[in-house]
């Protein structure tokens, strides 16, 4: 299997606890290409497919619930970044 590439500088225990919370997803962790983590606790995730997933400090599986609808959707299937940062706000861009 090929794993995914983290972009990290810091502890990798956030990157287990984020993993965690993938396999409690509907997301499939072999779909993700790389995860970018950001100081604040914040990650950002790449699928293979080229989506990027910019994820919320806290409400991860809520988030990632979410995107896993908006990505399985067929009117959105062109878009590029699905946006969570935001409490109650959803950002779609295709560029």
């Amino acid at each position: 299997k090929k794993l995914p590439f983290v972009f990290s500088k810091h502890n990798y225990e956030n990157f287990i606890k984020l993993k965690k919370i993938i396999d409690k997803s509907k997301f499939n962790f072999e779909e993700i290409e790389s995860f970018y983590y950001f100081l604040g606790n914040r990650w950002d995730l790449k699928t293979k497919d080229g989506l990027l997933i910019k994820l919320p400090e806290k409400k991860i599986l809520d988030s990632l619930q979410t995107a896993y609808l908006i990505k399985s959707n067929k009117n959105f299937e062109k878009n590029k970044i699905i946006d969570l940062r935001v409490s109650n706000t959803l950002i779609i861009s295709n560029e």
